[in-house]
């Protein structure tokens, strides 16, 4: 009898391996530089994306891709029109923006999406940093944030 619980326990666990019981999941990848003008990579949730040091008033565009590699839809669960949002940057100046956000909240298993972030100069030697949120369905990051950071150039 105990054989028998035994060898029903295991099949067990090993059919939920394989996913028949579900596992159907969104998985949430991020694709950009890490700076400005550099290659395209895979940014992990919390990286830091550093836009660089443009003159005041002269702008930095950087492109995210955002790709669906789960086998579930993603869906994408910030405020349309963008469906991602700049977070916990300096209110007073706003130098990072969604220039263009992604085009639709839902993203199919193996789909993607653009959103292109852009960083104004600033007439300041300060250091700015905000967060790029992106919260969907993703179960292992339902918030995932990346970390965006540009620098004032102080005119003298």
């Amino acid at each position: 009898r105990f054989l028998t619980v035994g060898l029903v326990v295991c099949t067990v666990i090993a059919l939920a391996g394989c996913d028949l019981f579900g596992g159907d999941a969104p998985e949430l990848q991020v694709i950009a530089p890490a700076e400005a003008g550099g290659e395209a990579a895979d940014q992990g949730h919390q990286n830091v994306i550093n836009f660089g040091k443009p003159a005041a008033a002269a702008t930095v565009d950087i492109v995210f891709r955002i790709l669906n590699t789960g086998k579930a839809d993603l869906v994408l669960e910030a405020a349309a029109p963008h469906y991602v949002e700049i977070a916990e940057q300096n209110e007073t100046e706003k130098p990072f923006s969604v220039q263009s956000g992604a085009s639709t909240n839902s993203i199919a298993p193996g789909a993607e999406v653009t959103v292109t972030i852009r960083f104004t100069g600033q007439n300041t030697s300060t250091r700015y940093t905000a967060r790029l949120r992106i919260p969907s369905n993703d179960e292992e990051h339902p918030d995932y944030f990346l970390n965006l950071e540009g620098n004032g150039s102080l005119v003298d």
